[in-house]
């Protein structure tokens, strides 16, 4: 295969990535929106987000052009991410609504279902060291 063959399949591989990349970015600006995070759960989150987001680009840069960092590369990458804002984002804003509504209803259930578990083992851990915290018994008292 030529390398100018490779190069195209490399920048519109690249450019489906930037689409990708929107979506996942839409997705999760909705479930912020719709989960209403306190700061410091929005700081974890975001955080995360980014941690997944390089670690799929990576994965799928390297997948499409054996990791070559090219600066066709990344401009292919914005322009995904621009086409899918201006062009695709409002066409599935009700597709992603759903998405994650469904989303925010799973992990509070979650959260509902493992907050008393969690939170009687944090009672019975409290209990426990503030029986270690008191004085021994002293025998002649008794």
């Amino acid at each position: 295969m030529s390398t100018l063959l490779m190069q195209i399949q490399a920048f519109c591989g690249t450019l489906l990535l930037g689409i990708g990349a929107g979506l996942i970015f839409q997705y999760y600006q909705t479930v912020i929106r719709l989960a209403r995070l306190r700061k410091y759960a929005l700081y974890i989150v975001d955080l995360t987000l980014w941690i997944v987001m390089i670690g799929i680009i990576f994965a799928a840069m390297f997948f499409i052009n054996g990791g070559e960092m090219r600066i066709y590369v990344l401009l292919a990458l914005l322009i995904g991410i621009i086409v899918y804002h201006y062009k695709l984002s409002r066409k599935m804003q009700s597709i992603v609504g759903y998405m994650a509504e469904g989303t925010v209803a799973i992990i509070i259930k979650i959260i509902r279902i493992t907050s008393k578990p969690v939170l009687w083992l944090g009672k019975s851990i409290r209990n426990w060291l503030n029986e270690l915290k008191k004085p021994p018994i002293d025998e002649d008292e008794i």
